[in-house]
């Protein structure tokens, strides 16, 4: 409600309806669908008249009726040639957005890290298709019911293929909720459009401009960073330099990430001949700040961790792939703290001048 702030709901896959009645206690009008006859029938009798039977391969609504589609933990039930069906029925019933929560594996642009991929998966997730080898319970029965395991990577590509696109931002602000850091949902906040922009999908997000070929920090050639083209790129212990081009530029903002779990890589910066270390919080995007001393039109700026990782250090997989510190972005920008400290000055100032008669009268 805070974050997408939705007039009217769809959810797919509401089970017994539990959060359509939650958000209709809010105020909000919200209806219901699944598959299973048992859940429908065992719904709470007050939501009974808002919930029904339905298939997410047909849903029976007009195109764009509600302008929020949920659809939680429900998508990876289904086997994956069935995938951009039923997304191209969540884009077609929405007029505005789509939020999902789907285990996802790998590396993930927007946000914490996905599920980690097993050894037999690796050769699946790099082809950018679903996993041949999913996870079986005791009995042998695929497990929680998964049929379809895939990346970050394959899953935004279904949403892509019927109109849906990430917003990068809504996600970072749901994923840096700390209501929701109990829950490991892994979220797409997806906008329907015809015509996706980046100034769209990241508004007022300005990208570091580099010396070498003006390119994105995120696209550096080979040679800077080890580069996995189906899970993301991540530095080992090679160091990364690059180049921020910004005159009178006082501060540095970084964003990056760690691979979650093996902890103490120790990552660093190095920039005006001095080494600062980043804080280490595994599996998810964090910003870093940091004041700089020159007004250097040009500053390199180097990144590195102590120790690269490996899948193989805890499963014993032959896999010889090294894991480092991913990075999405860099800026050089102006503090304007001192005008902030000239402006707080004035208006005490102006404070002291009006109220100082009284202090005197009131002052023994």
């Amino acid at each position: 409600m805070d974050h997408l702030k939705p007039r009217l709901i769809l959810e797919v896959g509401c089970a017994k309806g539990f959060l359509v009645r939650r958000f209709r206690q809010r105020g909000i009008e919200a209806y219901g669908v699944d598959i299973s006859r048992y859940a429908i029938g065992a719904a709470p009798d007050d939501i009974k008249p808002y919930v029904s039977i339905a298939d997410i391969l047909e849903l029976p609504f007009a195109d764009s009726s509600f302008d929020l589609v949920l659809c939680m933990e429900t998508l990876e039930h289904l086997p994956p040639e069935l995938v951009p069906q039923a997304a191209a029925e969540l884009a077609r019933v929405s007029s505005d957005k789509v939020l999902a929560s789907i285990p996802s594996f790998g590396f993930n642009d927007y946000g914490p890290q996905g599920l980690p991929i097993l050894p037999g998966q690796r050769e699946d997730a790099l082809a950018d298709r679903p996993f041949a080898e999913i996870t079986l319970d005791e009995k042998g029965h695929p497990h929680h019911g998964h049929l379809t395991l895939a990346t970050y990577r394959w899953w935004t590509r279904q949403f892509a293929g019927c109109g849906l696109y990430r917003l990068g931002w809504l996600e970072r602000d749901i994923n840096a909720d700390k209501r929701l850091h109990d829950f490991q949902f892994q979220i797409y906040a997806l906008l329907k459009t015809s015509r996706p922009e980046v100034e769209m999908l990241w508004p007022d997000v300005q990208r570091a401009s580099l010396t070498a070929g003006k390119r994105d920090a995120s696209q550096l050639g080979p040679g800077f960073y080890h580069f996995d083209p189906g899970l993301g790129g991540r530095w080992t212990t090679e160091q990364a330099l690059f180049f921020l081009s910004g005159r009178g530029r006082r501060r540095l903002y970084l964003e990056y990430m760690l691979p979650a779990g093996p902890g103490n890589l120790n990552p660093y910066v190095v920039v005006e001949g001095r080494r600062e270390a980043l804080p280490e919080n595994s599996g998810t995007w964090v910003g870093f700040h940091l004041k700089l001393s020159s007004r250097n039109s040009i500053t390199p700026v180097l990144l590195g961790v102590d120790r690269d990782w490996s899948p193989a250090d805890t499963s014993g997989s032959p896999d010889e792939n090294r894991y480092g510190m991913a990075f999405r972005y860099a800026a050089l920008y102006r503090s304007n703290a001192g005008g902030l400290r000239r402006l707080n000055r004035r208006l005490v100032n102006k404070l002291e001048a009006r109220f100082s008669p009284w202090k005197r009268r009131t002052t023994p």
